[in-house]
């Protein structure tokens, strides 16, 4: 499960890609192309979406901008935590 900043709204959501500056915690165990929740703060459902990364690389990335992302990992990051295209807002 990934948790937005309070700030990321719905509409934000909809309209573009998940990045990782606006996660604010990563709960449970998932792998890359897994299916994951969004949720808020409160636990209300956002959305679903497929994991660009697996639940260790979201934990290391969370809050991080991209330009920092290559090396923290290692090598060459993917755009978002979840791409628009695998994104269903609820």
């Amino acid at each position: 499960m990934l948790v937005p900043d309070p700030t990321f709204t719905i509409s934000g959501l909809s309209s573009s890609t998940t990045y990782f500056f606006g996660v604010t915690a990563v709960e449970g165990t998932f792998a890359r192309g897994d299916a994951v929740a969004v949720k808020d703060r409160k636990g209300h459902l956002l959305a679903h979406g497929l994991a660009e990364y697996d639940a260790e690389e979201c934990q290391r990335l969370c809050g991080k901008q991209s330009a920092e992302h290559a090396a923290i990992l290692g090598y060459a990051p993917r755009n978002a935590v979840i791409h628009r295209d695998q994104l269903v807002v609820l």
